[in-house]
């Protein structure tokens, strides 16, 4: 119930805010939450396509591709996170656990 609280709400501000990347974002965590991957990767390429150096969409969108055990796919979009954020907790966070996902626990460690 909650979450589609915050879908509509979500939907109203894109209404208003169509270039709003980071509603875009918002709605793909969502999204994300509710384990409905299709809709959370469409909202998060949406963001992209909006702001296509969004750290968060970046790393959102590897967290879903983890989800989903799809880890090149994962790799692909927190190694660019990682360019262009070398400090960010979050994406080092998920950038360890993409390598320990692929086996790569010595990669992970040495981040």
């Amino acid at each position: 119930m909650q979450h589609d609280k915050a879908i509509e709400h979500f939907k109203r501000i894109l209404a208003l805010r169509p270039d709003s990347a980071e509603s875009f974002i918002n709605l793909g965590n969502v999204y994300l939450a509710c384990d409905d991957f299709a809709a959370s990767e469409h909202f998060l390429a949406q963001a992209l396509e909006l702001d296509p150096d969004s750290i968060q969409a970046l790393n959102n969108l590897a967290m879903l591709y983890n989800r989903q055990g799809k880890y090149a796919q994962a790799e692909q979009y927190i190694t660019k996170a990682r360019g262009l954020s070398q400090e960010n907790v979050a994406v080092l966070s998920n950038l360890a656990s993409t390598r320990v996902f692929q086996g790569d626990m010595p990669g992970a460690i040495t981040l």
